[in-house]
């Protein structure tokens, strides 16, 4: 038997009765999937979540933990540790602010998508609702100008107080009806109209009028399948977002010791004198790694450990110690920072004038496990070593050998 849909007609009601229809076991421990003869609750449909609450049963309280649809029959899956048993009397309670937010942010998707296929004919070819935020995805580009305005329009509708009108239409009435939807129905058609605005095929509970969205706000937008995808939040999502993004932005003001309308300027300012500095930074070390370079001791081998992460700065240094040093010269620039006794994360590069710079890589990888490798010139790669055991090994190093 079909499960009766309460929340077709009553999508404001909290609370409804019930008998139990049907029992069997959950997957999860605890759990239960119950079939009642009529609910509120709405399942998981047309890629919105379902609701949430309790169910109970027999002077238990159950928590319903998923609600589904298959064949026009409601399972809910409720968690508690009696079994429940067909026939008994069963009461329901919607989490209301769950529901009622579902219900704004879906009717606040539909004046969106009634906007868009409208002005650009573009369908809504996926949707989805979760308990945070809601995607749509357009099988047409939308510029950002356009989605400006669409979201302009969409909350001068929601000023207008529209009526938002849930309703079975006759076969023949339905017939006669251009409306929007993303699949084939079978059976009867649960058609939602917002006069001027939308007609689409839907089986969710919405608002009694578009005043009830509140607010709607497009905080996403990204190209997708040759197409556009959109994120939204609605009502008091949308305020939650608003004020979360205002306490940011106030925050980084004051850390920034401007108002929030200056902050991209303050910003822009700030990372011009960062890339200044790490200019000056860049010339100061490559001042002071090749002043080291020069102070090494003669000898075949020769090491610097460094926290210079110039490349170039790293490989003309190199070249000048190899002149200097014809064995191998070698340079590891430290990833957190030059440690004395600690094992730390090194970049290499090293060169030789007389022999194969790929075999101090092959050995450095059979002694500490080292990546890496390169041309007979020249190698690069990682090594996790303590400093002291890396520069020993390569004054003991013999590249002809």
């Amino acid at each position: 038997m079909a499960t009766g849909k309460l929340y077709d007609k009553h999508p404001y009601e909290t609370e409804f009765t019930a008998v139990v229809e049907q029992v069997k076991k959950g997957e999860d421990p605890g759990c239960w999937e119950v079939v009642l003869d009529q609910t509120l609750f709405f399942p998981e449909e047309g890629g919105q979540s379902p609701d949430q609450g309790e169910i109970v049963i027999h002077d238990i309280a159950y928590e319903v933990v998923y609600v589904s649809i298959s064949d026009e029959v409601i399972t809910h899956t409720i968690r508690g540790e009696n079994e429940p048993m067909p026939g008994q009397k069963a009461l329901g309670r919607i989490d209301w602010g769950h529901r009622f937010s579902n219900m704004q942010n879906h009717t606040g998707e539909h004046i969106f998508s009634g906007i868009v296929h409208r002005a650009k004919g573009y369908d809504n070819v996926g949707f989805h609702l979760s308990d945070r935020m809601v995607t749509m995805d357009y099988n047409g580009v939308l510029t950002r100008g356009e989605i400006e305005e669409f979201t302009r329009q969409a909350n001068r509708i929601i000023a207008e107080d529209l009526p938002v009108i849930c309703e079975y239409p006759s076969e023949e009435a339905l017939e006669a009806m251009e409306y929007r939807s993303k699949k084939e129905i079978e059976g009867a058609v649960r058609i939602v109209t917002i006069p001027g605005v939308d007609v689409c095929a839907c089986c969710a509970p919405h608002v009694r009028s578009t005043a009830q969205v509140g607010l709607l706000m497009v905080v996403g937008d990204q190209s997708y399948k040759g197409g556009t995808r959109l994120s939204i939040l609605c009502g008091l999502r949308a305020v939650a977002d608003y004020q979360k993004k205002q306490g940011i932005l106030s925050l980084t003001g004051r850390n920034l010791s401007t108002n929030w309308e200056n902050i991209p300027e303050t910003v822009d300012k700030l990372r011009s004198e960062r890339d200044n500095l790490r200019y000056q930074l860049s010339s100061l070390s490559a001042e002071l790694l090749e002043i080291s370079a020069r102070k090494l001791p003669e000898g075949e081998n020769a090491c610097l450990f460094t926290d210079c992460s110039d490349r170039n700065v790293l490989i003309r240094t190199l070249n000048g110690m190899k002149q200097e040093h014809p064995g191998i010269a070698v340079i590891f620039a430290a990833k957190d920072g030059v440690t004395e006794k600690e094992k730390v994360s090194f970049s290499y590069v090293a060169a030789s004038l007389t022999g194969d710079s790929r075999r101090f890589s092959e050995q450095l990888k059979e002694k500490f496990g080292a990546r890496g490798g390169g041309k007979p010139e020249m190698v690069q790669g990682s090594v996790a070593a303590k400093q002291e055991e890396l520069a020993e090994y390569v004054q003991k190093f013999v590249i002809n050998e």
